[in-house]
This record gives C-alpha cells, structure tokens and sequence, in this order.
C-alpha cells in the first residue's frame, strides 16, 4: 500500500473516531476502539453524565498533544509514541506530542 492511500485511511479512521467522542463512561471497556475514558478535568463536562463518569476521548492522533504516560489523557493511536517535550504540568506530568513510532 502506498504513502497516499495509508494517509487517506489513517485520516478516515480519526474522522470516524471523531463521531464516537463524547460517550459516558466509567472504564476503558464502556467506549469504541481506539477511545479511553478520561475522567472529567479542569471543568470538562458532558450532559447526562455524572459528575463521577467519564467521557469517551479518541486516542491521539499524530501531532496531537499528549501526556508522557497517558495518565491524565488518552494513548496515542498506534504506531504513535508519546514525545516529551520538557514542559511538565503539575500534576499530569511531562506534556508530549503523538509521534510516528521508530521502531513501529
């Protein structure tokens, strides 16, 4: 498969990923593939969920910001890797960037 077509698919799932975010959820297993339950943060907040839940967040896509760890975010999509970038929030840690993997 080429370059073009790749890119073209990797684009149409992050479309598709895109449609799903949003969802309530109180784990990982409560979303689509290639989504995590990231608890509300910072004031995020989605109607009809509770203060408790979560909300399904797609995973990150290349040059999307990201958490060293994904703690406090959702992983990068795969084949991308989590870049530090030496700025750290307290208390999410290291801010990174959605990276093509090198070895992946």
């Amino acid at each position: 498969m080429n370059v073009r077509a790749c890119a073209l698919l990797l684009l149409l799932a992050i479309l598709e990923l895109k449609q799903c975010s949003g969802i309530c959820c109180n784990n990982d297993g409560d979303c689509p593939a290639y989504h995590c339950c990231e608890s509300q943060r910072r004031g995020r907040r989605s109607v009809g969920c509770s203060v408790s839940s979560g909300i399904c967040t797609p995973f990150g896509a290349q040059q999307q910001r990201c958490h060293v760890g994904h703690r406090f975010t959702c992983p990068c999509l795969p084949g991308l890797t989590c870049v530090g970038t030496g700025v750290t929030e307290i208390p999410q840690g290291e801010i990174g960037v959605c990276q093509r993997s090198r070895y992946g």
